[in-house]
This record gives C-alpha cells, structure tokens and sequence, in this order.
C-alpha cells in the first residue's frame, strides 16, 4: 500500500518527483486520490492543469502556469496551493486554502502548520480572499525555506 494511503499526505520523495522547479510563482498540487474529479482543471484559465483520464491526478505544465491560484478554492480535496518562491530574499508567499471561521486578518501574525497539522513556525497574513464557493484563500508570509512545509495556519489565540 503507498503511504499516502496510510497517512493522507505525500511523503517527502512523492513530493519530490511531482514538485515543479523551485521558483517564481506556480502552483503546487497535492492530489493523492485518483477520483473522478477535476474542478481545478476547469478553473485554470492557462490550461496549466491537465488529466490524462476522469480518475488520474492532474499534472501541472509548468510554462504555462502564471501562479494565479484560481484552481486553489475549486479543489474539494484542499490540495491545490500557489508558492511565489521569489517573493523577497527571505521569505517566500504561500497561497492556501481556508474553510474556517472567524477568518484571521491582513497582518495577523499565525502559527504555520505541515500536511500532517504540526506546527513548524510563525508566519503572517497577507492577504485574505473569499471565493464564490466560500472557499477563503490565504496568503501568507512563511520563512523561505518553509515554502514547501506549510500547508495550513492556526489562528494564535
């Protein structure tokens, strides 16, 4: 059985092999099902997100991808999240997807969380926007070499 199944979450080698080069902005998929299931495929207005079947995991063109995150808040599974690695010299922006409420605020300081819900450092709001799915995609500030570690955020309370 592959870990993802176990766990629910890539190990770091699957990462690894599915993780486009590590700069500029572009999305990163996370998908671990092979479901009937391609909403974020329908919302990328690049045609950077592609299925080779209805049940396959979609794979990203990276030259085509501009890093707009519109596939973001469609993905029913929260799998979908932008990086801009090339936001400053240290820290890097994390686009992710957010279905709790009171939502935090631009300028909230927040505790980051892994794919496994453990926290792994501080980061702060951005910006915060709500999809017409209601959906709230986050953008956060997360130290540089965290870019590819945080998948969530916890309000500090």
């Amino acid at each position: 059985m592959n870990e993802h199944r176990k766990t629910g979450v890539l190990t770091e080698s699957q990462l690894k092999e599915m993780t486009p080069e590590l700069k500029g902005k572009i999305a990163i998929v996370e998908c671990v099902e092979d479901i009937p299931c391609d909403p974020c495929v329908t919302a990328c207005p690049s045609d950077a997100l592609v299925k080779d079947s209805l049940v396959g995991r979609p794979q990203l063109i990276v030259e085509k991808c501009g890093g707009c995150g519109a596939c973001i808040a469609e993905c029913p599974g929260l799998a979908v999240f932008v990086v801009d690695f090339d936001y400053s010299q240290d820290k890097a922006l994390v686009m992710l997807p957010y279905e709790f409420i009171p939502l935090p605020e631009k300028g909230e300081r927040v505790d980051l969380l892994d794919r496994e819900g453990t926290p792994c450092g501080k980061g702060e709001i951005e910006r915060v926007r709500v999809h017409k799915n209601k959906t709230a995609v986050l953008s956060v500030l997360v130290p540089r070499d965290l870019a590819m570690k945080v998948r969530n955020v916890r309000r500090i309370q």
